[in-house]
């Protein structure tokens, strides 16, 4: 029972006890045992408590352990529902499908960008003040899509610490499905109804295979995209990532000139499914990743 308590503190059953000042509004429950630290006191008392009071789901005798100090609780933001409206309807703002929901809150507004619609809400009322199918988006932003050639699996992040917002999918020719290219877009303030800035390139340049579920991160230093990669017959060959330094993206003209692609990589060695993370803390850089090491043994399957 003692191993729950941080560095420092002295393990007592009974009586009072001074504790760092720094912690407050604490609760430690331990099988029968509830350890309450008080608000506005810099000590502790243990009081007994029936047993079925302090019953968990696993059962009698775990501790449920609480521990919160009062810097790290007052730094949290406070989280409640806010605006609650409705986004777009299938068969009335797109008939893709599966949607592949997706968006992101900035400011002062919520971005909707799902396959088939991109579409723009206040925050403050929950009205849509913007809405374009997603090749629209794409086309208005400076991206040329060929005869043929659509756009899925969007992705949508906002970043605080520029004030952009940082879009990402991939196009394809569902006739095809092959030598794909990965587009990001960027925008050009902190209001994603305003311009937005586009640039395509190929994902898989070397053997021009299909770049499939693509999934986006940013940190202090840069943008990241990844996907999974299928031949021509559908078959599984592995994963890819692509960094671009976030300066270049910020440019007036934006550019990924400077990008640097993993090449293929093996589910076995790296992971299916990348994640980039978006960890926008300034000087976060390093360009974490997650990844699933679950073997996909049925491409139809997904």
């Amino acid at each position: 029972m003692g191993e729950a308590f941080p560095p420092g503190w002295k393990r007592r059953l009974t009586g009072r006890q001074e504790m760092p000042a720094a912690t407050a509004n604490c609760l430690l429950t331990i099988g029968e045992t509830r350890l309450i630290l008080g608000p506005s006191t810099a000590s502790f008392r243990w009081a007994m408590m029936n047993k079925h009071k302090l019953l968990t789901p696993l059962g009698r005798g775990l501790a449920a352990i609480l521990l919160w100090s009062a810097a790290f609780a007052s730094a949290l933001p406070v989280v409640e529902i806010g605006q609650n409206f409705r986004g777009s309807t299938y068969g009335v703002d797109s008939s893709a499908r599966p949607a592949d929901a997706n968006g992101a809150a900035g400011q002062y507004h919520f971005v909707e960008f799902i396959n088939g619609v991109f579409s723009v809400y206040t925050k403050a009322s929950g009205a849509r003040v913007q809405t374009m199918s997603d090749d629209d988006f794409w086309i208005n932003a400076g991206v040329v899509l060929a005869s043929g050639v659509t756009v899925t699996d969007p992705r949508i992040i906002y970043d605080a610490t520029v004030q952009r917002w940082f879009a990402a999918t991939i196009d394809y020719n569902p006739s095809t499905q092959i030598n794909n290219r990965f587009l990001i877009a960027i925008s050009t303030s902190a209001d994603p109804t305003a311009a937005w800035q586009a640039l395509a390139f190929r994902a898989d340049p070397v053997s021009g295979n299909f770049a499939d579920f693509p999934t986006l991160g940013v940190d202090a230093d840069g943008v990241y995209l990844a996907a999974d990669v299928f031949d021509s017959a559908d078959n599984n060959l592995g994963s890819l990532l692509v960094s671009i330094p976030k300066a270049d993206l910020l440019l007036p003209t934006p550019t990924v000139t400077n990008r640097t692609s993993s090449g293929l990589m093996s589910f076995a060695s790296r992971g299916e499914v990348l994640q980039p993370v978006v960890h926008l803390t300034p000087g976060s850089g390093g360009g974490q990743v997650l990844a699933s090491a679950a073997t996909i043994a049925d491409a139809g399957a997904n």
